[in-house]
């Protein structure tokens, strides 16, 4: 199996509580971590490790728009109770990986570090944000 390449074109995509943000968006970066644990000793004889619970983060950003702005809004000036449903999928239709959270009060996601950037006079104004997410996703 060889190294094809993935274009990010199209093949990218994040819906949020309903809101289809692909037009929206020209950087989307996946953070699936997992917590270490430490568990050394002074009877170890190096430093002890093990895995905990994974999280996940969705770093997104693009330009900046009203319809933008009127979706995340919202959920900026008054964070939900309930958590939304997120819908992140990357690569091809024939070969793409499809992760979905479901909004709970314990599972689904919520967009947190929203920034308008106009850092740049002859530029576009901008924006970004992290998708923060609890629970594990169903991958499809």
């Amino acid at each position: 199996d060889s190294m094809a390449r993935t274009k990010a074109l199209q093949n990218v995509g994040i819906t949020y509580d309903g809101d289809n943000l692909q037009s929206h968006l020209n950087t989307a970066s996946f953070n699936a971590t997992v917590e270490a644990i430490e568990s050394t000793t002074f009877a170890s004889t190096a430093m002890e490790q093990g895995p905990g619970a994974p999280s996940f983060s969705v770093d997104i950003g693009g330009p900046w728009s009203k319809t933008l702005d009127d979706f995340l809004r919202p959920d900026v000036l008054t964070p939900p109770d309930t958590l939304k449903t997120l819908v992140y999928f990357v690569g091809p239709s024939a070969s793409r990986v499809t992760y979905t959270w479901t909004g709970s009060t314990t599972v689904g996601a919520f967009i947190s570090n929203y920034t308008i950037n106009a850092d740049n006079p002859m530029g576009d104004i901008t924006w970004s944000g992290t998708l923060t997410v609890s629970g594990s996703p169903v991958i499809s």
